[in-house]
């Protein structure tokens, strides 16, 4: 009987310290999305969110509890003016954890229908989303017209990849754009 007694709670403590181990591992992966965060700043409503002066927005969140990971993503100003044939961009990075490397998410939105209701502004658009490495190379495979989109775009694209690597530092390949 003891000996069950010892089996039973060497398997609980064992279920445990696992439990409390993922737990200190996740929180050192969460805490390290501070600095992303930090250099944002708070805007009024206490979010990490902070408008430069080309009208960029940057954010940054943490992973979610016992995620691992989080993101961070620079996107366009969106304009009050909005009109059918516009172009949105957005980049998306998400930080790899535990790594010095990111994986990168690109989303052009193409307006195709906007119109002001009431006080706000409200439009339809098709997204075509992109994967892409930390040379800012397409990762993956595309159509023409997809990969003619993305080029079209790519002095955007180019421009949120230094913006991002000047903020967070994070895509440390930033010289080597094509």
């Amino acid at each position: 009987m003891k000996s069950f007694k010892k089996k039973k709670r060497s398997i609980l403590l064992g279920i445990i310290s696992c439990v409390i181990a993922f737990n200190i591992v996740w929180l050192i992966n969460y805490c390290r999305y501070y600095k992303y965060v930090k250099v944002l700043g708070k805007n009024e409503l206490n979010q990490p969110i902070f408008v430069d002066e080309d009208k960029c927005t940057y954010s940054a969140f943490y992973p979610y509890y016992l995620g691992f990971t989080g993101n961070l993503a620079i996107c366009d100003f969106r304009p009050s003016d909005l009109k059918s044939g516009d172009t949105l961009v957005d980049m998306i990075i998400w930080p790899k954890p535990f790594s010095k490397h990111c994986e990168v998410g690109i989303t052009i939105e193409k307006v195709t229908d906007a119109k002001r209701h009431e006080s706000d502004m409200q439009y339809t658009n098709t997204s075509y989303c992109f994967n892409l490495d930390e040379r800012m190379q397409l990762v993956g495979s595309y159509s023409k017209d997809e990969e003619d989109l993305y080029n079209q775009n790519l002095s955007i694209i180019e421009l949120y990849y230094k913006k991002a690597n000047k903020m967070w530092g994070v895509l440390e390949n930033g010289n080597n754009l094509k």
